[in-house]
């Protein structure tokens, strides 16, 4: 179920087209998103450890769950990493940037096939708004679920 091929992606996430169409790389939307994803967590796990933000952008959504997690204890454990990857140079440079204060937010320029040949394994695993973004959306979605 190909959309677009990887060459496009790359181009248009890396050209700066993309960025130049969108409100800072939709990062305005990062703390909806985090509070929307842990009201859906609530009750329904424990623990969480290790979380993976597939796509993660310029990285609001992580910086918004680093923030929010000593308040919902019951959801994350005290030692919580965050690891956020993008095929875009341009957003990681901003997520990295924004959160250089942050010690438990690492960010990567990768895509999800490159950090699965890490053996790295995830508590939780994140695809918000990336999908439409992807050559093989049934292939991304394979990748990450060997992730968690």
């Amino acid at each position: 179920m190909k959309n677009i091929d990887i060459e496009r992606v790359h181009n248009l996430y890396n050209s700066g087209a993309y960025a130049e169409n969108t409100s800072n790389w939709e990062d305005s939307t990062g703390l909806q998103r985090a509070n929307a994803l842990i009201s859906a967590l609530k009750g329904n796990v424990s623990n969480i450890s290790t979380v993976l933000d597939i796509g993660c952008g310029s990285g609001g959504v992580l910086r918004q769950i680093s923030a929010s997690a000593p308040d919902h204890s019951d959801i994350f454990s005290d030692d919580l990493r965050l690891l956020g990857c993008d095929a875009s140079c341009q957003a990681i440079l901003l997520a990295k940037r924004s959160a250089s204060d942050i010690t438990n937010i690492e960010y990567r320029e990768a895509l999800a096939e490159d950090l699965n040949q890490t053996s790295q394994s995830f508590d939780l695993v994140l695809l918000i708004h990336v999908l439409e973004h992807v050559p093989d959306m049934l292939k991304l979605i394979h990748e990450a679920s060997k992730m968690a």
